[in-house]
C-alpha cells in the first residue's frame, strides 16, 4: 500500500514545493551516519522535520550505503494546508527512523554526487530558499567537483557527534575551509554550525 505522505525523490524532483510563498524552502539533507550515534542523527533529522511548514520540501540522503529496502534518499513536498502538514511530517519520521536505523554498506554514495543530486531536486521545485545540509566529515569527494554556479544556495556544514574525531583536527578543518572556498567561488553561501541549537537557528531561519 502507498504511503500517501511520504514520497520518494524521484517524486519529489517532479512536483516540487505546492507553497509558491516567497519564503517557501527547500531542504536536502546530505548525511554520513558511520560513527555518529543514530540517537543524534534522530534528533537532527527530527527537529529539521519538525521544523518545515506547509508547502515546504525536505529530502535526506545516506551517503554510506544504508538504504532501507532499495532505496538510501527519502523526501517529502508538505502540502500547503497545515493540517495536512502535519500527517505528512508524522509520516515522514516514521519513514526517516527506518533510514537512520540501517547498517552502513560497503558500497557508499559519492558525496559530491548526492551534493549534485540536491541541486537537481531543489531547481525542479518552486523553493525560493534552498539549503543543503552536509552532516558529513567532508571526505567523500572533492569540493572542486562541484560543478558550476550554485547562486542562491545556502550550504550548511554540521558537526554531528564525532565528526572529524580520530584523526588530526588540522586534516578536518583544511577540508571546511576547502569547501568553503568552493562553495563561496560557486556564489554560494557557506556556514558550519556547532551545537545543534546553532544548527536549528542556520537552516530554519527564512
Amino acid at each position: 500500500m502507498r504511503t500517501v505522505a511520504v514520497l520518494l525523490l524521484a517524486v519529489v524532483v517532479t512536483t516540487g514545493c505546492l507553497d509558491t510563498a516567497p519564503d517557501s524552502r527547500g531542504v536536502y539533507l546530505v548525511l554520513d551516519a558511520e560513527g555518529v550515534e543514530t540517537a543524534a542523527l534522530r534528533r537532527l533529522t527530527r527537529r529539521l522535520i519538525l521544523g518545515l511548514e506547509a508547502g515546504d520540501t525536505f529530502a535526506v540522503e545516506r551517503i554510506d550505503g544504508a538504504r532501507t529496502g532499495n532505496e538510501h534518499r527519502l523526501g517529502v513536498n508538505l502540502d500547503g494546508r497545515p493540517s495536512v502538514a502535519v500527517v505528512e511530517r508524522r509520516a515522514l519520521l516514521r519513514q526517516v527512523d527506518g533510514l537512520l536505523e540501517a547498517e552502513p554498506s560497503a558500497e557508499p554514495v559519492e558525496g559530491v554526487a548526492a551534493i549534485r543530486r540536491a541541486r537537481t531536486l531543489l531547481e525542479e521545485t518552486r523553493c525560493r530558499n534552498r539549503i543543503i545540509v552536509l552532516a558529513t566529515d567532508l571526505t567523500a569527494g572533492e569540493p572542486e567537483e562541484l560543478g558550476p554556479h550554485f547562486g542562491g544556495y545556502r550550504f550548511v556544514a554540521l558537526n554531528v557527534g564525532d565528526i572529524g574525531a580520530g584523526e588530526e583536527p588540522w586534516a578536518y578543518l583544511r577540508r571546511v575551509e576547502a569547501w568553503r572556498r568552493a562553495v563561496e567561488s560557486r556564489e554560494a553561501e557557506w556556514t558550519v554550525a556547532n551545537g545543534m541549537r546553532e544548527a536549528m537557528a542556520t537552516i530554519l531561519e527564512r
